[in-house]
């Protein structure tokens, strides 16, 4: 993730649209799972749904921590297609130290990852990525807030990645940075019913 960190920051098109271990998983769950374990939500992970209408669903029955470890060549924790995570109101940490397990994809030729977060608590206080879509989508919907100290810790970068600002989102985050989401190299930002709370920015 370092070599997305160091890239020159572009110019973003933003875009308004309107609103109104448990066993494996192999398959979509149309009707939901629910975790409690990283283990189990690694296997949740593995097999996106085929459609934003039939996405992989996953919600979150305690906090989970995201253990240390990888390197700069490790993919992401999930598989390619699309996931809507509820938090159930839990928090999500990354591990502090070498820690390069994320969400998303890291490549535009990368099959794409599209990511639906809410009512969760995100805290990642390195620098690299919690989450970060190179080739596909990251909507943050309502009750996301975020706990970071870097601009990156959600990324979307480059012209197939977009960021979605869905209904009912009112980004903030639990700590004293005023941003710790990017938009970078030609990524499309989404303000699709959404917005920023008081005090809170996009890099």
């Amino acid at each position: 993730m370092k070599k997305i960190c160091s890239l020159l920051v572009l110019c973003a098109t933003v875009v308004f649209a309107s609103c109104s271990k448990d066993d494996p998983v192999t398959e979509p769950v149309p009707e939901g799972i629910t975790v409690t374990t990283y283990d189990a939500l690694l296997d949740a992970l593995q097999t996106g749904g085929t459609s934003a209408d039939a996405p992989t669903l996953i919600t979150l029955g305690g906090n989970i921590t995201i253990p240390a470890g990888g390197d700069y060549d490790t993919p992401p924790i999930n598989g390619s297609g699309h996931f809507k995570i509820d938090g159930g109101g839990h928090t999500m940490t990354w591990e502090d130290g070498n820690n390069y397990h994320f969400l998303g994809n890291f490549s535009p030729d990368a099959d794409a990852v599209y990511i639906e977060l809410t009512n969760i608590n995100l805290v990642q206080q390195d620098i690299k990525s919690a989450v970060c879509v190179i080739n596909g989508r990251i909507t943050l919907g309502k009750d996301v807030a975020l706990n970071g100290q870097y601009e990156n810790m959600i990324l979307a970068s480059g012209e197939k990645a977009a960021l979605e600002l869905g209904d009912g989102c009112e980004l903030s985050y639990t700590t004293d940075r005023s941003y710790c989401v990017s938009v970078w190299n030609g990524a499309t930002l989404v303000l699709n019913g959404g917005k920023t709370a008081a005090g809170a920015y996009i890099d």
